[in-house]
């Protein structure tokens, strides 16, 4: 009867002692998902002890059932669990997906689905020792629970390791310490449960007491360390949790910040307050709310914050409150806590005037001029450490905000200075420096690396996926960098050489950055010379323009003719066009060639028609500077009216690029251009995600579809299908379809089936020169 007592003892003192665990932790703060996890761990280490002290009574039919369910499958549970809490315990998972976190905790549960199986390898044999029954693996069962138990111990490893890291980042002590205990405790709990569960120590104990389980006593030992850590490291002062709930349900916003700065805890109101979701706040800088620039740098937690304040929410959006601060000591922290009331009154026509003079309205973040006067001030005091300027650049924004409609770019601006708060410490300043362009102050460098470090975690962080209204695109940022005083002392100096930089990131593909370096002023020096050069040339007729025919599939007929520039260059020969057109590109001299090259085309045009050459119409590509630019349309006119040319003879090749880059733009200035009876045409139709609404969307004759597309039509299916979809819907909407560089027959024959309209290349003939064009009509008669 002793025997029996002691024994019922056994398991009902270690049930009870996880049970009262539970409770606490789950009682010091019930609305925490980290105590709620830790409290459910708790409970889930109860069943395996109970299913201990169960098998010792029950039948020999129903203990395999009983072991596999009520002792394995639980610790199954229990692994997953664990595993989950360790993500959630170190606050630098707080962003990944609910699938996400699923697919990473809850993996060891499914193994576990094998115990519903009747596989002859997975079996449990149940050995009498005196009064023990020792439940016998099967190798089976032994390599399915040593592999899930491996599995869940590295995720947690790598889990707790990764959190050091980031909490050490953030100087947060009581959590470092909390992460470091939990790092013990799984490592105790993992090497005593698997030695005590392959190794049988039955003969040793013996005896008639029935006790739990050795191997099962890992369980507990991991309750112990869960609870020391929840408990002796909780980040809320050991006040009376009687008003636990008074400050959950509080309509005031209760924040808690330690000596660095950084948020650890804040109640529900403070969360809506400040406009975010409810675990979104931890971590951060109380710098980041805070319109008083003094009160954002380290000696912040020297300030007391009391009266009224100004703070910025998420979304920026600048709102009032009442403040009341107060430090209380909380086990080996001191912490600052504050009480924010909001105040709800307008804000004075003075006040909104006086923060708009310093800040972007959208974002909330200082403007162009305040990060420029912030900048000369940094560095009338730099200190023996450097000071780093990077300029931020949203690649194709304007194709981003065209393909997801308005109101997207807005959204992505507030979306990418959110991030930016978020990945920079709160002692850099952060700027709108433009139309999509931000701009940072990264103050006490001490090397270069640092600088590529910070580099790559805003890339890490801004490089996404920008989701609005149920549509999404991929986005990337360019960045360029440089540093004071290596690169210079003044803050012109550094803006100019930050922005040599990130247009060089930009010419070698988005999503990157570049830190300057001399040589991109000497590349910069280059682009100015080829740029007098080519200013140069078109004063001297250095440029010429040649012409590559277009036939008519129906009829066989040349119908027109692509005006391709050429630049001969006096003891150099010939230049290609990449060799000088990207260089024009990027700087305003492409709007002087693209007026030349619509100059000289008219005039052509009315020589071929003195010639008896009246029908020929005649292609010329605008580039997306030379379209936009606000006198285009008169000088078009006026280009006209000149030369005299019927403008049905003329044809405006637009890259779908440009058509894309302001639609609402591009659509009145189509049908202007057409009101004059120029013809219209998109080139390199189908490169963008929104080349079907352009089809729809604006009013023009005829598209030239992508050189690709055709060149890979023969050996690519889902080209062909691609060509294929994009004529016959061409067809339905009224658009003839162009096909240029064919260079062979078989891409003719299948363009042909397919029903396209028109075609040039190398296959028809390569670029004349003007005078070469009717002897070429004349000489080459094609389909007849």
């Amino acid at each position: 009867m002793l025997t029996s007592f002691i024994s019922l003892w056994l398991y009902v003192i270690p049930i009870a002692a996880l049970i009262s665990m539970a409770l606490e932790v789950f009682r010091r703060n019930r609305y925490s998902s980290l105590n709620q996890i830790a409290a459910v761990c708790f409970f889930v280490t109860v069943i395996p002890y109970m299913g201990n002290f169960i098998i010792s009574f029950a039948p020999a039919s129903y203990s395999r059932l009983i072991v596999l369910w009520v002792m394995y499958f639980p610790s199954f549970i229990l692994m997953s669990l664990m595993l989950h809490f360790c993500l959630r315990l170190t606050g630098r998972f707080q962003k990944l997906s609910k699938f996400s976190i699923f697919l990473l905790c809850y993996g060891p549960l499914v193994p576990s689905v094998v115990l519903l199986m009747p596989f002859s390898w997975i079996s449990v044999q149940l050995i009498h020792v005196g009064p023990w029954k020792i439940d016998k693996w099967s190798s089976g069962l032994q390599a399915l629970t040593l592999g899930t138990s491996v599995y869940a111990l590295m995720i947690c490893l790598v889990l707790l390791v990764a959190g050091i890291q980031h909490v050490k980042r953030y100087d947060l002590h009581l959590k470092r310490k909390q992460i470091r205990i939990m790092f013990v405790g799984y490592i105790t709990t993992y090497i005593w449960g698997m030695f005590f569960s392959l190794i049988n120590f039955s003969h040793v104990w013996g005896g008639r007491i029935n006790f739990p389980d050795l191997s099962m006593l890992s369980m507990l030992c991991f309750g112990f360390f869960l609870r020391y850590a929840m408990v002796k490291y909780d980040f809320l002062p050991s006040i009376d949790r009687t008003y636990h709930t008074l400050y959950e349900v509080s309509p005031v916003s209760i924040i808690v910040v330690n000596q660095d700065g950084m948020i650890i805890d804040f109640n529900p109101q403070a969360a809506k307050l400040l406009e975010c979701q409810t675990n979104d706040l931890m971590f951060y800088h109380i710098g980041k709310f805070l319109v008083e620039d003094e009160l954002a740098d380290e000696c912040f937690f020297s300030h007391t914050m009391t009266g009224e304040r100004s703070i910025i929410t998420l979304t920026g959006e600048v709102k009032h409150v009442i403040a009341e601060s107060q430090y209380l000591k909380s086990q080996e922290d001191l912490l600052h806590y504050m009480v924010w009331r909001e105040v709800r009154q307008d804000v004075t026509a003075e006040q909104k005037a006086r923060y708009l003079v310093q800040h972007d309205s959208l974002t909330g973040l200082a403007n162009r001029a305040s990060f420029q006067a912030d900048l000369e001030e940094h560095l009338a005091h730099l200190s023996s450490r450097s000071l780093a300027v990077i300029l931020l650049n949203i690649d194709q924004f304007k194709q981003i905000e065209a393909a997801l409609g308005s109101g997207a770019g807005d959204s992505l601006l507030r979306n990418m200075a959110e991030l930016l708060r978020r990945t920079t410490p709160a002692s850099n300043r952060i700027a709108r420096f433009g139309d999509d362009n931000f701009a940072l102050i990264v103050p006490e460098v001490n090397n270069q690396s640092e600088i590529e470090n910070i580099a790559v975690d805003i890339l890490v962080a801004c490089n996404h996926w920008f989701a609005f209204e149920g549509k999404g695109m991929p986005v990337t940022i360019s960045m360029g960098v440089c540093q004071s005083p290596h690169h210079g002392t003044h803050g012109d100096e550094l803006i100019h050489y930050a922005e040599m930089a990130i247009y060089e990131a930009r010419k070698r593909g988005p999503g990157g950055f570049i830190i300057y370096e001399p040589a991109l002023q000497r590349a910069e020096q280059h682009q100015y010379l080829q740029h007098l050069g080519i200013l140069k040339g078109i004063e001297e007729d250095e440029f010429v323009l040649h012409y590559q025919p277009l036939i008519e599939m129906e009829t066989g007929h040349i119908i027109g003719v692509e005006a391709l520039i050429r630049w001969i260059r006096p003891g150099i020969g010939f230049f290609p066009p990449d060799a000088f057109m990207v260089a024009a590109e990027d700087d305003d001299s492409i709007i002087g060639i693209g007026y030349w090259v619509l100059q000289t085309v008219c005039e052509q045009l009315r020589r071929w028609e003195q010639e008896g050459l009246s029908t020929l119409l005649v292609s010329v590509n605008l580039s997306k500077k030379q379209f936009l630019e606000p006198n285009f349309l008169t000088r078009l006119k006026e280009t006209l009216q000149q030369t005299g040319v019927n403008p049905a003879q003329l044809c405006l090749e637009i890259k779908e690029q440009t058509a894309l880059y302001d639609k609402s733009k591009a659509h009145q200035l189509f049908k202007q251009i057409q009101s004059l009876g120029v013809k219209l045409s998109i080139d390199d139709f189908g490169t963008g995600q929104a080349s079907t609404s352009l089809l729809h969307d604006l009013p023009f004759d005829a598209v030239k579809m992508e050189p690709t597309f055709i060149k890979e039509m023969l050996s690519s299916e889902k080209n062909q299908t691609a060509v294929h979809t994009w004529i016959t819907l061409s067809h339905s909407l009224g658009k003839r379809v162009i096909a240029k560089r064919v260079e062979d027959f078989e891409q003719w024959e299948l363009l042909a089936k397919m029903g396209c309209d028109e075609i040039q290349g190398y296959f028809l003939s390569r670029p004349l020169e003007a005078h070469h064009i009717i002897k070429f009509m004349n000489q080459k008669l094609v389909g007849a």
